[in-house]
């Protein structure tokens, strides 16, 4: 069951960040709309950066092994896996290799089932909760290797 993901029960505790993924899409769509390709990616690295900071925050790999955290285990769980989702999409304009390897891990697949991967990312899908409850993830894999100098 650890490559599943779940939903919270409540929907006020889904989302923990300190702005709502709404207003990051939000934010990234009036960049993007005057050109200013750079503000947009900001935006994406302000999410990223409370994703990492909700990870500290919840330290779930020390909780794993408390029975009265599985709840909050698959609330950040979720959240995150969720969160890459979205990030995915907001970042395949200019990073669409990094874009299809994160849609691969998570092991997304678009409904209908499109015929080519340049169909997979659409921003009508970059809203939060798509991801149903108990999808299971892929086999995490580096999508930018170390380089060793």
């Amino acid at each position: 069951e650890s490559d599943k993901v779940f939903r919270s029960p409540d929907e006020n505790e889904r989302v923990p960040f300190f702005q709502k993924p709404a207003e990051f899409v939000q934010k990234y769509l009036a960049a993007f709309e005057q050109h200013q390709i750079n503000l947009a990616l900001d935006v994406i690295m302000q999410w990223v950066t409370q994703c990492n900071g909700y990870v500290d925050l919840t330290s779930p790999w020390k909780r794993a092994k408390e029975a009265a955290a599985k709840t909050a285990i698959e609330l950040t769980m979720y959240t995150l896996t969720e969160s890459l989702r979205i990030i995915a999409i907001l970042i395949s304009p200019v990073l669409p290799r990094a874009a299809h390897g994160i849609f691969d891990q998570l092991n997304w697949k678009m409904e209908p089932e499109l015929s080519g991967k340049e169909e997979r990312f659409s921003l009508t899908d970059a809203e939060w909760g798509r991801l149903p409850d108990g999808h299971v993830v892929g086999k995490p894999v580096p999508l930018f290797p170390r380089i060793e100098l």
